[in-house]
């Protein structure tokens, strides 16, 4: 159904995405399985992803109102 979604776990997909963008962009890795375990020798681990992934969860990713249409 179309209104019958899990705000919250859209939300961590969004989060997850974007914090794998930034570190596929800027970092040249894939951070994204940081979000679930750590690696031997993996220079990102399961703290620094969620350290990350804090600043995303704490902006807001949709307007409540855009700020072009009239009252």
């Amino acid at each position: 159904m179309p209104g019958d979604v899990d705000k919250y776990q859209m939300i961590a997909d969004y989060v997850n995405d974007q914090v794998d963008v930034i570190g596929r962009a800027f970092l040249g890795l894939t951070v994204a399985c940081a979000r679930c375990h750590d690696h031997k020798f993996d220079p990102i681990s399961t703290e620094d992803y969620y350290a990350l992934a804090g600043i995303f969860f704490s902006t807001r990713l949709i307007p409540s109102r855009c700020p072009a249409t009239p009252r």
